[in-house]
């Protein structure tokens, strides 16, 4: 896939540049641009997006550099950054047209900067936080906007797809497509992260901002490549299992009862098998289902002793635990960044790894960007189900 996109890129760049030889309708530009086209097509058989990211030194597509990134960075991509431009996504259904129409407007943006705007199924990412503009010039949700309301409302559907037996792929590769997105164009600045309007969003809200923070952890670790992207569909499912607890009990304000306890301490298996064996789910989602709440010493499910839990487990437990702490439940206040960050440490080397929590203290948890509560007064009474 990554050489697929890397020879389509080529051939927007070699068609833009031929333009300057040549001119607009010169068989060997047409030909460049239709091989683009052609080559995209083939990607979207497998993927229903491709979203591709442009540094001053790299070019990315799913966090790996492209074989041709530094020519891209120096051509094409340098085209884009003079029209604000630093993420490209394509998406299936792209017209030969759409391409000719996006080079048009490179080639002019040459004599004249200016912006250029998208079309149906082509969409720029603006630097700077600008927001991306359809043919029209109306609004666009890009890719990575960093919206993660907008991707817990995707995630509500794909979750109850899988619940059905009827898994979205498209969709949820979208979403997983738009957070590693996200996490990309946030490296080194902040990661965006959602507040919760109401209780009952929790679950969703509470997901999206796991699978953004363990996005990052794993980036951090040196993650890359595929496995990067089954650890973010991990991340986006790990808590699946919460769908077969009722809302009275997950939004409950008061102390659960034994009873409803033992309900909600069966959502890692639940989720399990809902993930096990679905179609196109990575095989390490249900492990990070399973395993989420386990721990050295103790956690649910209850396994036999010296179990070594999976690496992707470790990271998204991580990153579960901190974002439960840091939000407003019905019975607690969330917690100060500090707080948050003193309970894990207490914990390094037992239930966390402290590698783990070195690199999620220095160069994730610091770059969250949220409206925070304010500090709790009780950090006692936590509930990370």
């Amino acid at each position: 896939m990554l050489d697929l996109i890397d020879r389509a890129m080529c051939s927007l760049q070699a068609a833009l540049f031929g333009r300057e030889v040549y001119s607009r309708e010169h068989p060997a530009v047409a030909g460049h641009m239709e091989c683009a086209h052609d080559l995209l097509t083939k990607a979207f058989h497998q993927i229903e997006q491709v979203t591709i990211l442009g540094f001053e030194d790299r070019v990315v597509f799913k966090n790996d550099k492209l074989p041709s990134s530094s020519t891209l960075a120096e051509g094409l991509f340098r085209r884009l950054h003079h029209c604000g431009v630093e993420a490209v996504s394509f998406r299936r259904g792209l017209g030969c047209d759409e391409i000719r129409a996006m080079l048009d407007q490179l080639e002019d943006a040459t004599k004249q900067p200016q912006k250029i705007n998208g079309s149906a199924h082509i969409r720029f990412g603006w630097i700077g936080g600008t927001e991306p503009r359809g043919a029209a010039g109306e609004a666009l949700p890009f890719k990575s906007a960093g919206n993660p309301r907008r991707q817990a409302g995707v995630l509500q559907h794909v979750w109850r797809d899988i619940r059905t037996g009827k898994p979205g792929q498209g969709e949820l590769m979208t979403l997983v497509a738009d957070i590693c997105t996200s996490v990309s164009l946030s490296r080194g600045i902040t990661i965006p992260l959602a507040s919760l309007k109401t209780h009952d969003e929790y679950t969703f809200v509470h997901t999206i901002n796991v699978a953004l923070l363990s996005t990052s952890l794993a980036e951090e670790v040196g993650m890359r490549g595929d496995a990067l992207l089954d650890l973010t569909v991990s991340a986006v499912l790990h808590d699946i299992g919460k769908r077969m607890i009722p809302k009275s009990v997950l939004n409950k304000a008061g102390k659960l009862t034994d009873d409803e306890w033992k309900l909600v301490q069966r959502h890692p298996e639940d989720g399990a098998r809902l993930l096990f064996g679905a179609p196109d789910i990575p095989a390490v989602a249900p492990i990070v289902a399973f395993e989420h709440h386990m721990y050295p010493d103790g956690g649910y499910p209850r396994v036999a002793a010296g179990w070594k839990m999976h690496l992707a487990s470790r990271i998204v437990q991580v990153a579960d635990v901190f974002d439960a702490m840091r939000t407003d439940r019905p019975y607690r206040k969330g917690m100060s960044l500090q707080e948050a960050l003193e309970i894990l440490q207490k914990d390094a080397g037992t239930r966390y790894e402290h590698a783990l929590l070195d690199a999620f203290t220095r160069r994730v948890a610091g770059n969250t960007q949220r409206e925070l509560p304010e500090a709790a007064s009780d950090i006692t009474s936590i509930r990370t189900a």
